[in-house]
Parts: structure tokens; sequence; C-alpha cells
């Protein structure tokens, strides 16, 4: 689970205790006598509740002979069930303080494969140091909103969120690209991006289209080198692709018309598998940004391994 989801956990967690407990006070006073006269919190039904009312019957919270109407046994059943749910709340915390202690130093945080069913990532990341980011995907529109912070990928280091899957042989990463009409930052960057492993001073390739529209085909030729760029002519493309042949690889932006053009190449060694997918970086040490990622599609070309695999 990404940070986000811890946070979420222990917010639903939080509703969940005031509506238990909301619900032991009424059954104490008489006004609250049924358990399908009970609300509960956003994202709960009863269907998914009965498993917990049913625990709570095993550790006598709920006397049996009223389980139908889940009448909650008084301030005791009450109190425990707030230290079961504080001991939840306490653990979730240290987790997301782990994780934002080893982002502060720099090292990554891997995270589990985006949320949302059918992505076609392996797995996401927060690389160098930055603040907790996520990937949600969504099926119905082939969307993906990455969530990214660090203060820039350039230099001898990179700070970025990113999603991921590892691929051997040659192959083409294309996307549609929208930023938050929020972006303050004129040099968040939102990237296709070839990378050697998920080291911050990896050796990489990418597309990078900036807030402010400006593309760029940045690269690191080896690990812990120096980041250069070549800056494309077209200005404000949504819809980007990077290739690999080899240990070239090539940078295109789309026109108006949805034509592809190359804009630039680099030559780089990288060893198979590689990490292939898409970042986001918000150029703010301190701040996070949200790139929308659309028509996201990997193809593995005729003779390498894996090929034409999405």
């Amino acid at each position: 689970m990404d940070q986000h989801g811890i946070v979420a956990q222990t917010a639903s967690s939080i509703r969940l205790a005031q509506w238990a407990c909301a619900g032991t006070k009424a059954a104490n006073e008489g006004t609250y006598p049924r358990a399908n006269a009970m609300v509960p919190p956003d994202g709960w039904t009863w269907a998914a509740a009965q498993p917990v009312s049913r625990r709570m019957q095993q550790h006598g919270l709920i006397e049996p002979a009223s389980y139908a109407s889940a009448d909650i046994r008084g301030k005791a059943g009450s109190s425990i069930l707030d230290l079961v749910l504080l001991t939840m709340m306490i653990f979730q915390g240290f987790k997301e303080i782990v994780a934002f202690t080893l982002a502060g130093a720099g090292m990554v945080v891997a995270q589990p494969r985006p949320s949302g069913a059918r992505s076609i990532f392996e797995g996401t990341s927060d690389v160098g140091k930055t603040k907790a980011g996520s990937t949600v995907y969504e099926p119905a529109g082939n969307l993906y909103r990455v969530t990214g912070g660090g203060a820039d990928m350039w230099g001898a280091a990179d700070d970025f969120h990113f999603s991921w899957v590892r691929v051997s042989g040659d192959a083409t990463l294309t996307a549609d690209i929208q930023f938050p009409w929020s972006s303050k930052a004129p040099l968040e960057k939102a990237v296709l991006i070839f990378r050697q492993s998920l080291d911050p001073a990896s050796a990489y390739a990418d597309n990078a289209i900036h807030a402010d529209g400006h593309i760029t085909l940045q690269y690191r030729a080896t690990a812990g080198g120096k980041t250069a760029d070549v800056t494309a002519a077209e200005h404000g493309s949504t819809r980007l692709r990077i290739e690999r042949s080899g240990n070239r690889f090539t940078a295109y932006t789309g026109s108006a018309d949805g034509k592809l053009t190359a804009f630039s190449d680099v030559t780089i060694a990288m060893e198979d598998p590689v990490y292939v997918g898409i970042g986001v970086c918000a150029h703010d040490a301190e701040g996070l940004t949200t790139v929308s990622f659309s028509n996201v599609s990997i193809e593995r070309h005729s003779g390498s391994p894996g090929a034409n695999k999405k």
C-alpha cells in the first residue's frame, strides 16, 4: 500500500471508530436498537461489516442473544474497540513515518502495483528524496493519475515518483499527458522514461514535458554522471513517445493532427532488463503535484524478448 493509501485507511479506521462508539452509546440509551437503523461510514456496507460483527461477537462485544439487532455490550465493549482501533492507527502511523524517513534519506521506497485493475505496470516507487507519491489507475479511461514530489530530475541524481515495468529488448512507450490547471511551478515534469535501475543516480533516458509546455529529451549516460538534455521545437504537445532500439533512445512529440515526429535521439548503454514507465517530479522538495497520463501503451517490438506484449 502506498502512503496515501495508509492515510486513507487510517481515516477509515477513525470513521469506523466514531460509528461504532455512536452505536454503543445509542444502544446503551435504548435509542439505537437495530443494526439496520445505523448509518455506516463512507465506503462501508452491512455486507462488509458482517464479518466484523461476527468477530465482535466472538470476543464478547455483542450479546449472542441479541446478535440480530447488533446491540453492543456497554462501555467495556466500547473501550476494547477503541483500544484495538488505536493500536491499528499507531501501527499504520509508524509505517508512514518509516517510509517518510527512508525517502528523506534518498532511498527508494518501493510500493505495490498501482491501485486499480489491469494496470500495465508492476510497481510504483518514490525515487530519491521526495514526499510520498502515488499512482491510481482508472481502467474506464485507461488513465493513470500520478502524484509525485521531489526537487528535480537533474544533475547526478533524481527525485520523483515512478510507475514502472521491467522490460528486456526494444520497446516503445507512448502516452497523452495533462497537467492540472493549478500547476504553479513551470518546471514541474511529467516523463516517459527508460531507466537502468531504481537508484536515484541511475543512467536513464526520458521524454519530459514541463508544466510551462517545453519538452526535452533528458538523459544521464552513466550512473552518477551529469544530466544533459535537448529541447524540442514543438511546444505544448500533449502526446509523447520514447522508443528504445538497442542502446539508442529516440524522443517524439505529437502535432495538432496527431502525427508523432522524432526530435532527438541519444545512445546510452543499458543492460536488460530496464525499468520503463511514467513519472512525475514536482520541482519542489516540499511539494506534490498530480499529472494525468492517458492512452498509455508499451509496445515490445518483434524480435525482442516479450515482443508485442502490452
